[in-house]
């Protein structure tokens, strides 16, 4: 009788979903034949797709010690696919992307009263999403990762209500998949602890064992999955809180002096733009003086990241509040973000893979960009750019899919800002009801596992990361499902406003 009740359910959902999985197939099919291949972003591609090259050309699976495992063996086994690595992979991501929406229909039936009301508006935005179908052509992890974060999220508010060791054990292994993918997967592993401790249907002793289970398999877990980058953006995120009037490490403090002293005059520069500049100054660049403490202790890579840590420590101890306040900062203004699908630009978008490509064929292989685009006749720049232009020719689809991406740009955006000051509120002020107030009606418990997982998820990430925009895009179906809530909310108010 429960599984037929199950496949109804999942039956009714699909057909409330079909709107949007028609308008989410259309323009990734759309995008597939108008940029036929996926994106290769920089040396964050290159982090990703060095390893599997290598391993194409007979060498070792070796990748690089800042990203985990899973997207590489994803890259791997869709170089096998049809016309080149890059297409097959971008594919594969927006047709995980596709799937997602159903998964997000089956948490608007589950979280929302009222939800065939929410259902379709809902699954829809989210389908037309620009960043989110944008990321998806691009070839690292992140579209992946926002693809299971939704399937996750739907798997916990499930056991939310009905809480057994079944959905634990399921999530778990998203989880643990989602770490496979990138290294902030581990936010929503302990975002789960306190989650089953509060588990409204659960006897006390259980709860206890379900939070007992994911904080013992968490350290294996994280460790299967470990990667070397924390050090490096705990230090760039806490550089302005460094104390310059205290002897651990003075000599280096000194030589950061000037940066230290820049960022604190102006905190809001810093977090939402400075510290992308000196994580390039700090991790990425070579300095332009070789004779620095900084390059001395780059040269022993793990005095270096021991010498980082207990800077870190020493800051976060003295300031945690107005560290907290940094964190609060990010989160605000990367909702404010949304111009990364107009690098769909067709000039602006063959430049890009033109340059990030054209550098591999000495930093990687002279046959690098051909494994890529699956393009043997590349074999330097100017053949690289007739390929490329192949990948672009098909006009018409290119200005549907603009002309798409923009509109659903202008219903999507969270707000904008003039200054620090939101210009757009329609989308705050229901989004606000829907987290202050819709979890204590009657129906609101339903939706506190979306929004403690988000909560969680954000302040994790953005606790050592940068303000990158889309590093929100994995729980952006939170803030629809939030907006939807205040909208439930609503009557409610109302009611009672005109009894009092």
């Amino acid at each position: 009788m429960t599984s037929t009740r199950n496949r109804d359910a999942f039956r009714e959902v699909l057909v409330w979903c079909l709107p949007a999985l028609l308008i989410g197939g259309w323009l990734r099919i759309e995008l597939l034949n108008g940029w036929q291949a996926g994106l290769y972003f920089g040396p964050d591609s290159g982090s990703y797709w060095e390893s599997v090259f290598r391993f194409t050309q007979g060498g070792d699976f070796d990748v690089s010690g800042k990203r985990p495992w899973l997207y590489p063996a994803i890259v791997w086994l869709a170089s096998h696919g049809p016309i080149s690595p890059a297409f097959s992979v971008a594919l594969l991501q927006q047709f995980a992307a596709w799937l997602s929406i159903v998964a997000l229909g089956a948490l608007v039936r589950i979280v929302l009263p009222w939800w065939k009301w929410f259902i379709i508006p809902t699954t829809v935005l989210y389908a037309g999403q620009p960043e989110i179908i944008y990321w998806g052509h691009v070839l690292i992890a992140d579209s992946f990762f926002i693809s299971i974060t939704v399937v996750i999220a739907l798997v916990v508010a499930l056991y939310w209500q009905q809480p057994s060791w079944h959905w634990l054990v399921a999530a778990m292994i998203l989880i643990f998949l989602a770490m496979a993918l990138r290294p902030v997967g581990r936010a929503l592993w302990l975002t789960c602890i306190p989650l089953v401790l509060f588990a409204p249907q659960l006897e006390w002793h259980w709860r206890f064992a379900h939070a007992a289970a994911l904080v013992i398999l968490y350290f294996p877990a994280s460790a299967a999955t470990a990667v070397s980058q924390g050090t490096d953006l705990l230090f760039v995120s806490t550089l302005p809180l460094i104390r310059l009037d205290t002897p651990l490490h003075a000599d280096l403090k000194a030589e950061l002096g000037p940066q230290v002293q820049a960022g604190r005059a102006d905190l809001w520069r810093y977090v939402t733009t400075g510290q992308r500049e000196v994580w390039g100054e700090l991790i990425d660049d070579e300095p332009a003086n070789r004779d620095t403490v900084l390059q001395s202790l780059r040269a022993d890579k793990k005095r270096y990241s021991q010498v980082r840590r207990e800077i870190s420590r020493e800051a976060l101890k003295h300031s945690p509040f107005t560290y907290g306040g940094m964190v609060l900062m990010k989160i605000y203004f990367v909702y404010s973000l949304a111009d990364s699908h107009e690098r769909l630009d067709v000039p602006r978008w063959q430049g890009a893979a033109e340059k990030f490509l054209g550098r591999t064929f000495q930093k990687i292989g002279p046959k690098f960009p051909a494994f890529v685009l699956g393009d043997l006749s590349i074999v330097n720049e100017a053949t690289l750019h007739t390929s490329l232009s192949r990948t672009v020719a098909a006009t018409s689809s290119q200005t549907r899919v603009r002309s798409a991406l923009d509109f659903f740009d202008h219903l999507t955006l969270p707000f904008q800002l003039a200054g620090k000051v939101p210009e757009r509120w329609w989308w705050i002020v229901p989004a606000a009801l829907g987290v202050l107030v819709f979890p204590w009606t009657r129906d609101g418990h339903r939706l506190v596992p979306v929004l403690l997982l988000a909560a969680g998820y954000l302040g994790m990430t953005y606790l050592v990361g940068r303000a990158v925009g889309r590093y929100r895009l994995p729980v952006e179906f939170a803030l629809y499902l939030s907006a939807c809530a205040g909208l439930a909310t609503l009557p409610n108010l109302l009611v009672r406003r005109a009894g009092q």
